[in-house]
């Protein structure tokens, strides 16, 4: 994957995430005073979906596999495999654009390098 690519997907959850992390902790203050509208509460849910589906897009493009992302799910709490897809195609798109943009030599490619082998260099 692309360092660029990689960089704005991961500061897109980053981001996701931190605004997650404030709405539910203002949310609580506002519970606590009776103040609160429900709005708030739509928010985190939709917040709290979109991180979920990018996060499994992002994991995917890694290689990884749906079981090794989520292997327990709540029954009722699937995902949802269009948005994903949706979020892989724009990401593969963004990997296109990156590529054509900045291209990177050969030694940076992730593909040619070699694996670091255990016992050679170890402290």
């Amino acid at each position: 994957m692309h360092p660029k690519t990689r960089n704005a997907i991961k500061t897109e959850l980053k981001n996701l995430a931190t605004d997650l992390k404030v709405t539910k902790t203002n949310l609580r203050i506002r519970m606590r005073e009776e103040t609160y509208k429900t709005d708030e509460q739509w928010h985190i849910l939709k917040v709290k979906r979109e991180y979920r589906h990018l996060h499994m897009a992002y994991c995917l493009l890694r290689g990884k596999t749906r079981e090794e992302i989520e292997d327990k799910v709540k029954p009722g709490n699937i995902i949802d495999s269009k948005l994903v897809d949706e979020y892989s195609q724009d990401f593969k798109k963004m990997e296109e654009e990156n590529y054509e943009k900045f291209p990177l030599p050969p030694s940076v490619k992730r593909e040619e390098r070699k694996p670091v082998t255990g016992g050679e260099g170890v402290c």
